[in-house]
This record gives structure tokens, C-alpha cells and sequence, in this order.
């Protein structure tokens, strides 16, 4: 998707357009999808497949949403996928198969919807021995490869979301280790919280591999998941960082309760950003 042009305000402010997406759990997909209608179609849905229950042995739970995204074609689908108790690097053979097993599920399940992209963590745990690391990430890696291989497969894009990690080298680690095969989410709260080196550092270090950002604010100190403007997150440099970039066109989702998302994308628009094709 190609990324509108900047426009002029009438009070010579610059207008970007950005492709802002909701999120949602499947409860609330029918909100979210008549929120995007509401906008003309201009806003995407992540549907958040976080309790393998719905999917794990059948997608047909999901079966409304499938058929509520078909009959809004206009509105761009993506999945964020299981995160609860989840790693793929686990030295427990069955926490690693059962990792690898939700995460395929999911995958499939994402096809099932129509959705063309799924998020996972990458499970790292930055509190672990140093010297753990990079047998983890290489554990982790042949895990990944399997659900990246699935979710090709499946014709669904495998993104690595940062979570945990406090820098962009473990991520790369872990593509690698995976094949490369994978793409990246970048979560600017994420970054505040867990990583000591700025949004920009990590901007530069995935470049144009970033195919999602994930967007909300928060204290410093919680991952609150607040309507943006009502934390310490450097949204605005963010979006203009985002902006200039080669990732423009990347989707953008709220990462926030519905009624957050209406408030930050009012706040979004007093300060220049607008949602791509309203």
C-alpha cells in the first residue's frame, strides 16, 4: 500500500497519513470492525488470538469474524498470536513443542480469517544468565523456523514483535536463526519500558524488515496500554520518524481498549496525523 502524500492544513500545519489499525480480542471484533466502517473502512483490525483454546484444534470458533472481515473487504486484517506461557526456546521439550504447536495453530487460524500477517513474541526472558542467550536464541530459532515455515505455508507473513528484549540484535539473532524467513513489529511502549537504547536505534537496527508498530503510551514504569498523550512515550518524534522512513506504509495498531483508541486518534489528528484513505 502506498502512503498518501503530506497535505497542508489551512493553518499550514503538515498532514500525514499513516494506516492505523484497531485491536481487538474476537469479543470485540464486531466493535471494532463497525468503528473502522464508521471511518469508511480507513482503519485495520488486529484480532488478538491470545487463548489458543478458540483455535488449537479447529478454527471453526472463529468462523463470525472470518465472515465479518468478508463482508468488510476494505478493512486491512492482521492477527497478533498466542502470548501466555509461551517459549520457544524453552529447555523443556514440552514447553518448546507446545510452543510451536499454538503458534502454528494460530497461524492457520489466521488464514482462517482472511489475515495475511501474524505477531508473536519472541518469548526471550533478558533476566536469564548472560551466557544463556545465544544457545536460547538458537534453541529458539529452530522453533521459529517451524511455525515461520507453517505460517508460509499458510500464505501468513511470521512478524517478530520485541517484548522483553532490551535491544534490536536479539530480534536480528533470532530471524536469522530462524531462516530469516520472518519480519518485524515494533513496539514503541516496549522499547520505553525494557530497552535502554532509544526508538531510533531501533528503527535504524530493523529498518525496512519492520512490517508493524504497535502504538500506546504509558508511565515509564507499566505497560499500561494508555491512550496516547496520557504517558511519557515519545509519540509524535515516533510518528514522524515513521513517517520519513521506508516502513510508512506499515500498519500501525492501537494497541489499546477501543474507547483509547477513539481518544488517541482524536489526539493524533490535533497534532497532524490521520488515518491512510479516510
Amino acid at each position: 500500500m502506498s502512503r498518501r502524500p503530506d497535505t497542508r492544513r489551512s493553518d499550514g500545519a503538515t498532514v500525514r497519513a499513516l494506516s492505523f489499525s484497531l485491536a481487538a480480542c474476537p469479543k470485540e471484533a464486531a466493535d471494532a470492525f463497525a468503528a473502522s466502517r464508521a471511518r469508511g473502512g480507513a482503519l485495520g483490525v488486529e484480532i488478538a488470538l491470545f487463548e489458543t483454546a478458540l483455535y488449537l484444534d479447529s478454527a471453526d470458533a472463529l468462523a463470525p469474524i472470518a465472515a465479518l472481515a468478508r463482508r468488510e473487504p476494505r478493512v486491512a486484517l492482521s492477527v497478533h498470536g498466542p502470548i501466555y506461557d509461551l517459549n520457544a526456546g524453552s529447555p523443556e521439550p514440552v514447553v518448546r513443542d507446545f510452543t510451536v504447536r499454538a503458534m502454528t495453530a494460530a497461524a492457520r487460524a489466521t488464514k482462517a480469517l482472511g489475515a495475511s500477517s501474524m505477531v508473536v513474541h519472541t518469548g526471550f526472558n533478558p533476566l536469564l544468565p548472560k551466557y544463556v542467550e545465544r544457545p536460547w536464541c538458537s534453541s529458539a530459532g529452530e522453533g521459529l523456523a517451524e511455525v515461520a515455515k507453517a505460517a508460509r505455508a499458510a500464505g501468513v507473513d511470521l512478524l517478530l514483535e520485541n517484548f522483553f528484549d532490551p535491544k534490536p540484535e536479539t530480534l536480528l539473532r533470532l530471524a536469522d536463526a530462524a531462516g530469516g524467513a520472518v519480519e518485524f513489529c515494533l513496539d514503541l511502549a516496549h522499547v520505553k519500558l525494557r530497552s535502554k537504547a532509544p526508538f531510533r536505534e531501533w528503527l535504524a537496527a530493523l529498518g525496512s524488515r519492520i512490517a508493524e508498530f504497535h502504538l500506546n503510551d504509558c508511565d515509564g514504569h507499566d505497560d499500561q496500554h494508555l491512550a496516547l498523550g496520557d504517558g511519557v512515550c515519545e509519540v509524535v518524534p515516533f510518528l514522524e520518524a515513521v513517517a520519513a522512513g521506508p516502513y510508512a506504509s506499515a500498519p500501525i495498531v492501537l494497541e489499546m481498549p477501543l474507547d483509547r483508541a477513539q481518544k488517541s486518534l482524536a489526539w493524533l489528528a490535533e497534532r497532524g496525523f490521520v488515518p491512510m484513505n479516510a
